[in-house]
């Protein structure tokens, strides 16, 4: 089990240097198994010797929750023996805006 994880900003700032970019575990469960990785430097993360069947894989942030979301962060895979299956998730950057109203003003995070 290959995969990778693929960044889009919709900020003004066009550059994710490593420093800014969140920390991401990926998660393969079954009914029985759990195994867990970390996205290296690459953006990249395996899994080795998984028993055939349904798995489902998971993607989760650790900090900065705020500034980053996954899209599709769950997703279900077949692994059948000897196959080796490939899977990228997207993360994108939130972008925050300022409304004015008035004297009030309301800060709110468009997706």
């Amino acid at each position: 089990m290959l995969g990778g994880v693929n960044f889009e900003n919709r900020g003004k700032d066009s550059s994710l240097t490593p420093s800014v970019k969140p920390v991401i575990y990926i998660k393969l469960i079954n009914q029985y198994e759990s195994l867990i990785t970390q996205v290296t430097a690459d953006n990249t993360f395996s899994f080795k010797e998984i028993k055939p069947g349904a798995w489902k894989l998971k993607t989760m942030i650790v900090g900065k929750l705020e500034q980053f979301e996954i899209e599709n962060p769950e997703i279900d895979i077949e692994i059948e023996s000897g196959q080796i299956k490939k899977r990228d998730f997207l993360v994108k950057t939130i972008e925050r805006k300022v409304k004015f109203s008035g004297k009030n003003f309301h800060i709110s995070t468009q997706k």
